[in-house]
């Protein structure tokens, strides 16, 4: 009887559409994630690199509280259950966010919507090279955007905390994706000013108080905002933080070059990135890029984009006449579907950035005078804004038609067609991006670290000495045996004591983009030398170099001599690693 009560309070819980889309979203994230979550490991991808022991924060920036939060969690939950939650998380925050955003009453919509913002090329593409946090944020803009919304329509206090909530919490997990919420914010600002301008031919500061508290609870949101990042904003302002370090004096035009956004052979560089194509990463061959193997790919595209177009004309100049929405509404109002337009063209012509000349020269403006968007390198990260404005104009435009054939004399007589159609337009986004299913194909599937590296690790924790220990092959991203594609270097994550391992991007034309001083020594004396053990035991001990580890991964090969160097002593020795010891290495060598 107690399970039969607890089991009808959970089903009574699930009975309205708002909490009943969690356990449905819940499904649909099962659907995608199952093979990894039927047994243990980790998940690699190429920026997704996950280890046992989640690591307290080293320094001061945007993801510290994040980075701690994770620690502490870590403390209760392994590490591999971490990964795996948060990678559900996406899927299923995307799904309730859009859901919850879209104002049609019909459910059918809101699906649409929640299944393009979860089905699209951009999540595809940045979940299997790793950009985990990327997603995290993007799930959450719809969130955002819903609480600006409210908050333009009625700015009280309670509205503008909700709007700060948000706002902070995507900077703490993201905080590249604010701007995508800040530029939404000043645009939909602007068009609800213009708009009011239009209609009555007057401010709205004259046409009533509402404009003066917005703009006075718009100060309180960007102070509290401001006060609340203090803790990274302050550093980063007087040049403390790597983050702000490193664009200032590594990002240049080669960089905007290895980067430049992806074109297509057949429908050329502005239909591929309106198709939410064009990631830099596609091209580097390090997963099945998903048009590909889906010959179809462009027709359904035109058909949604249609769709879009549909839902943003009729809703703007239709509306009154087939009375779809009610006057007053915000969330389908002329100043959010602006916004969205708006917002979404910028967004565009950033993403054909570099690769097209007339795009170029917009773009490369931008990153002359604004420093923060030098940070967006790869500006393919503002096809999330595009698939934003798509999910939501498109979900109008299926509402829209769902008006038309309710009012139909033909779907009236013939009652079964108007389900074929709902179905057709729901499913939609998932014949576009089917590839997600079933972990991306089996794209992304587990795997353990070797136990020789859990051994090096207990050794070196043995060792009360205070030292560093150099990690061989010199590469940011390498193939290991076990994560059986390339992933960015995990070693110095891994291991408890002190590791410098390879920092050097190596991308295209860029070779390294390090700003740490013993990257430079330890490539100079060591890695870019044809002779490897020429000044090899004199530059450990110039930077304190108690252990040398080799791992079978990358250029290990190029790294023999290591086995006949004098003043190096093998300690232990596995298929998957090697660790040697520095037996000229005294406490003294110490800078």
């Amino acid at each position: 009887m107690h399970i039969k009560s607890n089991f009808l309070k959970i089903k009574q819980f699930f009975q309205t559409d708002d909490r009943r889309i969690y356990l449905e979203f819940a499904i649909v994230s099962l659907f995608i994630f199952w093979p990894l979550l039927i047994r243990g490991g980790y998940v690699f991808a190429i920026d997704m690199v996950f280890v046992p022991q989640i690591r307290f924060p080293r320094e001061i920036d945007p993801y510290t509280i994040l980075h701690f939060f994770m620690w502490l969690v870590n403390w209760v939950i392994p590490s591999t259950i971490v990964q795996k939650i948060m990678l559900c998380l996406v899927p299923f925050l995307s799904g309730v966010g859009m859901y919850r955003l879209i104002p049609t009453e019909s459910r059918w919509p809101r699906y649409f919507a929640a299944f393009f913002y979860i089905f699209n090329p951009f999540t595809y593409s940045r979940f299997l090279y790793g950009h985990l946090l990327i997603l995290l944020s993007y799930a959450l803009i719809p969130f955002a955007v819903r609480a600006i919304i409210d908050f333009f329509s009625a700015p009280t206090r309670r509205s503008a905390l909700r709007v700060v909530g948000w706002l902070v919490l995507i900077t703490l997990i993201d905080f590249r994706t604010i701007f995508f919420v800040l530029l939404f914010f000043a645009v939909y600002w602007l068009c609800t000013e213009i708009t009011l301008l239009m209609r009555d031919g007057r401010s709205a500061c004259r046409r009533d108080s509402q404009f003066v508290r917005l703009i006075l609870w718009s100060v309180v949101v960007a102070v509290v905002f401001v006060l609340l990042n203090s803790f990274w904003l302050i550093p980063a302002f007087f040049g403390q933080n790597s983050l702000v370090s490193w664009v200032k004096t590594q990002i240049s035009d080669q960089n905007f070059d290895v980067f430049t956004t992806v074109s297509d052979a057949n429908v050329g560089v502005y239909w591929n990135t309106a198709a939410m194509y064009g990631f830099w990463g596609d091209r580097e061959r390090q997963y099945v890029v998903q048009k590909e193997v889906i010959p179809y790919w462009f027709w359904v595209f035109l058909a949604l984009f249609a769709l879009v177009l549909w839902g943003l004309v009729s809703t703007l100049f239709l509306r009154r006449r087939w009375k779809l929405y009610p006057n007053d509404q915000p969330a389908t109002g002329p100043p959010l579907l602006l916004t969205l337009t708006i917002v979404a063209l910028f967004s565009w012509v950033f993403v054909v950035g570099f690769a097209s000349p007339y795009t170029r020269i917009v773009v490369s403006w931008l990153y002359s005078h604004i420093l923060y968007l030098r940070g967006y390198r790869e500006p393919q990260k503002f096809i999330a804004l595009i698939v934003l404005a798509y999910a939501y104009l498109g979900a109008l435009g299926f509402n829209n038609i769902i008006v038309l054939l309710k009012q139909s004399a033909f779907i009236k007589k013939n009652k079964q067609v108007y389900p074929s159609i709902v179905f057709l337009i729901v499913i939609l986004p998932l014949l576009y991006s089917p590839a997600l299913f079933s972990a991306f194909g089996n794209q992304l599937y587990l795997s353990w670290y070797p136990a020789g590296w859990y051994e090096v690790n207990n050794i070196l924790n043995d060792d009360p000495d205070d030292f560093r220990t150099l990690f061989l092959p010199w590469h940011q991203y390498l193939e290991f045996a076990f994560s059986g594609k390339i992933i960015a270097n995990p070693a110095e994550d891994f291991f408890d004591q002190p590791v410098i391992a390879g920092d050097n991007i190596e991308i295209g034309q860029i070779y390294s983009q390090s700003t740490r001083p013993e990257s430079r020594v330890i490539e100079e004396n060591i890695v870019l030398r044809q002779d490897k053990s020429e000044r090899l035991i004199e530059t450990l001990n110039q930077l304190n170099f108690k252990y040398v580890i080799l791992a079978t991964g990358g250029t290990f090969w190029a790294y023999d001599s290591l086995d006949t160097t004098a003043g190096l002593a093998e300690v232990y020795r596995s298929p998957d690693i090697v660790l040697y010891r520095n037996i000229t290495w005294r406490p003294a060598a110490i800078h």
